[in-house]
Order: C-alpha cells, then structure tokens, then sequence
C-alpha cells in the first residue's frame, strides 16, 4: 500500500502494483486520474507499508504503461523512482525484496 501527502491536500491510498529496491508502481483505473502522475513529477512523503512496517520516501514518476487483459484496457501502471530513502528503510526494503525473490525461486 502506498500512501502520500502532498501539501494540504488529502492523502491518497493506492495498492502497489510493484516493488524493487530502487522503485514501485501503482496501477490506476483512468486516464484521467494518470494524468495527475505526469513523468518527472516529485511526490514526497510516500509512505508504504510493509509487514506493518511503514517506510517514508521521495519518489519521481518515471513513466506510465497501459495494461490490458486480452484485448481489453486493464488500467494504466505509473512507474515511480525512489529518490530519497533512510539508509535503514533502504536496508530493510532490500532484504525484503531480496527475501521475496528467494521464496519465488523454491
């Protein structure tokens, strides 16, 4: 789950599509909700949840990818760069991605 506070706006939740050491994605349901994750954008304070541990981070948005299912749009995946992360989240985030290749490969 990844949830963000920009400014004094509301804080939007979204279910993570991906995640590596160095990024994540989320998916989304409408162009026009993609629209407001243009490439380059800087969202600050992300924070994602992981074994009831949250993480804080920069991200930039990177890029966006239609997704379908058959011949039918299953929503748009926003790619998003970690560009600021505490040595000790970093830490925990890589060995538990790390963990989670290891149980894929058994």
């Amino acid at each position: 789950e990844m949830d963000s506070l920009e400014g004094r706006e509301p804080r939007v939740r979204k279910r993570l599509f991906d995640l590596s050491a160095s990024g994540l994605s989320i998916r989304l349901l409408s162009p026009r909700e993609a629209g407001l994750y243009r490439s380059g954008l800087l969202v600050r304070n992300l924070v994602i949840t992981i074994e009831n541990r949250e993480i804080t981070l920069d991200g930039k948005i990177q890029n966006q990818l239609k997704l379908s299912r058959g011949d039918r749009p299953d929503g748009i995946k926003v790619g998003i760069k970690i560009v600021r992360i505490s040595e000790e989240d970093y830490e925990f985030l890589a060995g538990w991605v790390l963990f989670q290749a290891a149980q894929l490969a058994i």
